[in-house]
């Protein structure tokens, strides 16, 4: 029998799910379906920002120390790193006129540099001499200076190769703050709570990663017929400013 906290929660999270899924098609259909797609986006929006700190635990939308805390910046993390890179390979091939090959590689630097920074996080040296809130402060501040990349590529500043470098600072950030966000949560909670606890830190991720695709998504859309790398730039302009913003708050993690 669920308890009156378990079905609100479920509920919660049911309502999340149909948010997630009015945002996602709303954005990728704005040009195909007009105010129809608008408002479907606009309102699976809604839905998952007054519905969210029902399906998170107690705390989370407020950045309460220790778990609560984890759970958000790991939504955090998402948000800023789908903000700054998602769009690369759309930037490369349509206004950079870069061949598919070329936008396929930048897919291979973010797999490639996200197991870097994860295995550097890793290490017992580094374990040894920072804890886990003063990694992901560390792997957010280079997530963000790293975001230069994409921008000033987007803006026409730099070559592709200085753009994807910047890029590859990025993914280096993630995986060093996927890391040690993964092994803090399993560390910090109780015996018998792992289960609810990353259930929640995967909803989490879930919304980051559509407000992401949605918002960034519906922007290039609307400029779809005249599409330059300003949209980009702003785009990844944002995920920098998020990144930096985790980092201030990286310390809200320790319990």
């Amino acid at each position: 029998m669920l308890t009156a906290a378990e079905r609100a929660s479920l509920s919660a999270t049911a309502v999340l799910a149909a948010g997630v899924a009015a945002a996602t098609w709303g954005s990728s259909a704005v040009r195909q379906s007009g105010p129809v797609a608008i408002v479907a986006t606009v309102v699976g929006l809604v839905a998952v920002a007054l519905r969210l700190h029902r399906a998170l635990p107690s705390g989370a939308v407020r950045l309460s120390r220790g778990i609560p805390a984890t759970i958000a910046v790991r939504g955090l993390v998402a948000l800023a790193f789908i903000l700054i890179g998602t769009y690369l390979p759309l930037l490369l091939t349509e206004v950079r006129d870069a061949g598919p090959t070329l936008a396929g590689v930048s897919l291979a630097v973010t797999g490639g540099f996200w197991a870097v920074g994860s295995n550097l996080a890793s290490r017992d040296a580094v374990r040894r001499r920072l804890v886990p809130a003063q990694l992901v402060r560390l792997a957010m501040l280079v997530m963000a200076v790293g975001a230069a990349g994409p921008a000033l590529l987007a803006t026409g500043h730099i070559g592709i190769a200085t753009g994807m470098s910047g890029w590859a600072l990025c993914a280096t950030g993630m995986g060093i703050v996927s890391n040690a966000l993964a092994t803090h949560l399993v560390e910090i909670t109780a015996d018998g709570e792992q289960c609810r606890v990353n259930a929640s830190a995967r909803i989490s991720e879930a919304v980051g990663a559509v407000i992401a695709v949605a918002g960034g998504g519906a922007v290039i859309a609307a400029r779809a017929d005249h599409l330059t790398g300003m949209p980009f730039a702003a785009i990844s302009v944002t995920g920098a400013l998020l990144a930096g913003a985790t980092a201030v708050a990286a310390h809200r993690v320790a319990p």
